[in-house]
This record gives C-alpha cells, structure tokens and sequence, in this order.
C-alpha cells in the first residue's frame, strides 16, 4: 500500500488555505486576510516568494509564523475538520 502525499510540508499548506477559505477567511484572490495566517502559509512552502528579498520574507513572514505557532494557529486551523472539495490522503495499491 502506498500513500500519494505532496512533498515536505506541502499538504499542512493544503490543508491550512483549504480550512482559512472554506471559514471564510481569504480575500477574493483566495489570499489569507488574517497576517499571521499568511506567515504559515509562506512558512510551509518551501521557498521564497519572488520579487522580495529573502532575508526580508525570513524576517517579517518567518517572525510572524513564528508567533502564530506559539499562539496555536496550527491546531486551530490544521485540526479543523477538513470542508468539501478536500479529501485526506488516499491509500492506493500497486500490482507489483
């Protein structure tokens, strides 16, 4: 049995924006009003974003992620139970 999940820490990223925009928490653009979810978001990616320095996005995105983390912003959004339109991890088997 294997399990087909995006890399790294991607799925945590899913999951969270998922959870931000079914509550209703994202702009139009699906962008994260609240900043601190925003840090998260940036901080489960695993790059930078363009146009922006990376010692700026490490300072002001990663400071702020770093903050929502010790105010529980990960268990208050990550442990929501996921809306319609996203499904966990399904188990798919190989003929092998």
């Amino acid at each position: 049995m294997r399990i087909d999940r995006p890399p790294l820490r991607h799925w945590e990223m899913f999951r969270l924006w998922h959870n931000l925009d079914m509550a209703g928490k994202t702009t139009r653009g699906r962008v994260p009003r609240d900043p601190l979810a925003l840090a998260l978001l940036w901080d489960y990616q695993d790059g930078y974003l363009a146009g922006i320095p990376r010692w700026a996005q490490r300072a002001v995105l990663g400071g702020l992620a770093r903050l929502a983390v010790r105010l529980n912003y990960p268990r208050r959004w990550l442990d929501a139970r996921p809306g319609p339109g996203l499904t966990l991890p399904v188990a798919t088997t190989r003929a092998e």
